[in-house]
């Protein structure tokens, strides 16, 4: 709740094909990229900030997660709880 998906498309990273979610939260965009993760072992979310850009990286259940936008990191942290 409070993040509208807006759509989906594959894309490409580091020659691997990826999935990519697309959420909105007021007037952010943010993009949660997917792929297999090559350990079946959860991962913590680790948050790192660039040039004004969030990123949290984690993985769960088998499937590595990176989530990217300009939004607040604790509200990127509610999101990345839901999914």
């Amino acid at each position: 709740e409070g993040f509208p998906l807006l759509g989906g498309r594959l894309d490409y990273v580091a020659g691997r094909r990826v999935a990519v979610v697309v959420y909105k939260r007021n007037l952010h965009i943010i993009n949660v990229f997917m792929w297999p993760s090559s350990t079946a072992a959860d991962s913590a979310v680790q948050v790192t900030t660039r040039n004004g850009y969030n990123l949290l990286a984690w993985s769960r259940d088998g499937v590595a997660y990176r989530a990217i936008s300009d939004l607040n990191s604790a509200e990127m942290r509610e999101l990345q709880r839901s999914l």
